[in-house]
């Protein structure tokens, strides 16, 4: 759990960080450096949000806040339902002749094969429940 809280931390001074400063992404190549900055005032608010909500659950599980549970095991959930649309609309708009049929088939392959990854998953957190006790009021 310690690890989880570590990486969340990092995270969440990384969006933070981004805000402040700017820069959106940082890459580099062959054909040399990358840096792309916020291209608006929201863009930096949304990764200002991002990061104080992820420093929150951080704080949440190293509290062990029984909601914070929960709202982590439905953000997986949530998480998983936008993965699987935002790469089946992404691979949909490479195509110039889209095919809603081929697009439905797409969507549904990758439903199937990344089920046993989120249930794995969704289990592991599953088991960690009896480490949260605490109310949040306490």
């Amino acid at each position: 759990m310690k690890s989880l809280v570590i990486i969340l931390v990092a995270f969440g001074l990384l969006a933070l960080a981004s805000a402040i400063s700017g820069v959106a992404s940082f890459s580099t190549g062959t054909h040399g450096t990358t840096i792309t900055y916020h291209s608006s005032l929201l863009s930096r608010i949304v990764a200002a949000g991002y990061g104080v909500c992820v420093l929150l659950l951080a704080w949440g599980i190293h509290r062990r806040f029984t909601p914070v549970w929960h709202i982590t095991f439905v953000a997986m959930g949530l998480a998983w339902i936008y993965m699987v649309i935002s790469a089946s609309a992404a691979t949909a708009a490479n195509y110039p002749h889209q095919s809603h049929l081929d697009s439905l088939l797409f969507t549904f392959f990758l439903f199937l094969v990344s089920s046993p990854v989120v249930a794995y998953w969704a289990y592991r957190w599953y088991k960690q429940k009896h480490h949260f006790y605490r109310d949040s009021s306490a």
